[in-house]
């Protein structure tokens, strides 16, 4: 099973990536493909499409364009408000 793996997310494919590249471009020398975060699909030209699985969380993040400081300065009122309550 090839798997592409990073701090954000890892996708798993059961057929080799570069061997599923080549079937579908014809042997033409660019292939490309559309990853659709918002959508969690991954598409082609040809019309092939697939859906992925993404952690709700990391998606947010890259969807909004966040970092986790970022992610928890939203949160700053709440944080305050707890803070002023238990001093």
């Amino acid at each position: 099973m090839a798997s592409c793996r990073s701090s954000w997310a890892r996708l798993k494919s059961t057929r080799s990536c570069s061997e599923r590249s080549a079937r579908r471009s014809g042997g033409a020398r660019r292939y490309e493909v559309v990853v659709d975060l918002a959508e969690q699909s991954v598409s082609d030209e040809s019309g092939f499409v697939a859906p992925f699985a993404f952690d709700p969380y990391r998606r947010e993040l890259l969807l909004r364009g966040l970092d986790e400081i970022d992610r928890t300065l939203l949160e700053e009122p709440r944080i305050a408000e707890y803070e002023r309550l238990h001093q």
